[in-house]
């Protein structure tokens, strides 16, 4: 059977059913104490009976994003009963689509045999995938991921009606489930014209729906952005001062295409150095080169390199996030990774290295990825790999207190908050939200009454900012014998003006 014959080729079923049985595993978790309350289990436009809850979906932003069909699966899922393995099933079940169809991109953008199986087994087995496959609350991200790649698929094709109206409708719906990807609109405009070598004009009035799609895309990502982009910060304070961190953070992500050892639900962002000034020069240098090959009529480094630019751009860092790091971010990046390694292999000089490259990423991504999935099952399990990695981040320290709390587990969780207090200095609003916490555990431990606990609660809450009212309140705890949270009062107390 000759290669230009795909519709026998039953490829993409056996990378479907491959990725299917590698992330199988993930059915068995559990809802997670890290966005999947907020997204999910108490979410009211999810969890909630609400008859106005479909259209606020539609008509309202939830959380500074607009979600609207990624909230609508939600909803439906939920409805199967409120357990986790339904998201789990829609993760799983999506993502293997999802290589199944990244399988027939790479064979029409003339990718060979070997460097199309590269191509698929370097991205959907690879254990960065996890976070993004089997977290509940990260099923926007195989929802976004197959609308993408559903669209780049009919947009590639032969069939006229399917590229102009499929294509069009796919992507819109993959930014109506992440309104990141809109950053990607420009993604089948360069294929056309720097992959295929189409000239420009046929090719933007081929793409024009897609452009469309991604500046409606961009302009609802920033209105529903704009209101809480003040609460978030940029990772070193300001822009400038954030640039090294930056570039250090896009050397993390590239380090972990090949070694990725240190994945984890919170890495710490790193100090500005240096080496962050040069990474930065280095990816300048870089995008010039493919600028420069381009115009001397090597244009596909230049796709490549936009590929991997362009869904970074979003989320890295040079708008303020409330998390600057995250591994779940190189998702879309990742596929210009795996595209740039299928097309060096299908390359006379590097045909024979297509087979053992493949053979020995399949065997070395399959178990780590399984056993990373492990990682993911459960809250406790979830933070303390993290903190393995990352012992001073002190949001682990502090989702793992709150696991640790739901077990009735109070002195391993006052141990984690205290822990997690020192680790927030300089952050006022943290340190105010863990003392409460710890208030909180301390009392609960103590097998104070829940009208008691919730007065002593509400007394801190109204008197947090307030140093005469914290020493009153810790002297009234003193006497009930509550020695961990006198000693966080006070030290609260001391530290305001």
């Amino acid at each position: 059977m000759s290669e230009g014959r795909p519709s026998r080729d039953w490829s993409p079923w056996m990378w479907f059913a491959v990725t299917m049985l590698v992330f199988l595993p993930a059915l068995s978790g559990e809802f997670l104490n890290w966005d999947d309350p907020q997204w999910i289990t108490g979410n009211p436009w999810v969890a909630g009976e609400g008859e106005g809850a479909w259209g606020a979906i539609w008509s309202k932003p939830y959380g500074g994003s607009y979600y609207p069909l990624y909230l609508s699966v939600l909803r439906l899922l939920w409805a199967l009963g409120g357990e986790a393995w339904p998201f789990h099933l829609a993760g799983v079940l999506l993502f293997a689509a999802g290589a199944a169809l990244w399988h027939e991109i790479l064979r029409k953008l003339g990718i060979g045999r070997w460097g199309r199986a590269l191509g698929v087994v370097w991205f959907a087995l690879h254990p960065l995938r996890v976070e993004s496959v089997v977290w509940a609350s990260a099923l926007r991200d195989t929802l976004s991921l197959a609308g993408l790649l559903l669209a780049l698929n009919w947009y590639l094709g032969d069939r006229a009606r399917w590229r102009a109206i499929g294509a069009p409708l796919a992507f819109a719906a993959a930014v109506l489930c992440k309104s990141m990807l809109f950053a990607l609109a420009p993604l089948p405009l360069l294929l056309d014209v720097l992959w295929r070598g189409r000239p420009w004009l046929e090719s933007l009035r081929r793409s024009a729906a897609l452009l469309v799609v991604g500046v409606a895309g961009a302009v609802a990502a920033y209105i529903a952005y704009e209101p809480v982009a003040q609460q978030n910060a940029y990772p070193a304070g300001t822009l400038g001062a954030s640039l090294p961190v930056i570039g250090l953070i896009q050397l993390r992500y590239l380090r972990l295409q090949l070694v990725p050892h240190d994945l984890a639900a919170v890495p710490s962002a790193p100090s500005p150095s240096i080496c962050g000034w040069i990474v930065l020069a280095l990816l300048l240098a870089g995008l010039a080169a493919a600028v420069a090959a381009a115009v001397r009529g090597r244009r596909k480094p230049l796709v490549l390199a936009a590929w991997y630019l362009l869904p970074t751009l979003p989320v890295c860092g040079l708008l303020p996030l409330a998390w600057p790091v995250a591994d779940r971010y190189t998702l879309l990046p990742s596929l210009a990774v795996a595209l740039t390694l299928a097309w060096a292999v299908s390359a006379p000089q590097l045909a024979r290295a297509a087979l053992p490259l493949t053979v020995a990423a399949a065997l070395v991504w399959t178990p780590w990825s399984v056993l990373h999935t492990r990682h993911w099952h459960d809250s406790e399990t979830l933070w303390r790999h993290s903190l393995s990695h990352f012992p001073d981040e002190f949001v682990s320290h502090q989702n793992l207190a709150g696991e640790l709390g739901r077990q009735e587990r109070w002195e391993e969780c006052i141990e984690h908050l205290r822990t997690a207090l020192l680790l927030a200095e300089g952050q006022p609003g943290r340190i105010a939200d863990l003392v409460a916490h710890v208030l909180f555990a301390d009392l609960v431990r103590a097998d104070a009454p829940l009208p008691t606990v919730e007065h002593y609660v509400d007394r801190y809450r109204d008197g947090q900012e307030d140093p005469a009212a914290l020493r009153r309140l810790a002297d009234a705890l003193e006497r009930k014998g509550l020695r961990d949270s006198v000693e966080v009062l006070l030290a609260r107390a001391e530290d305001l003006p």
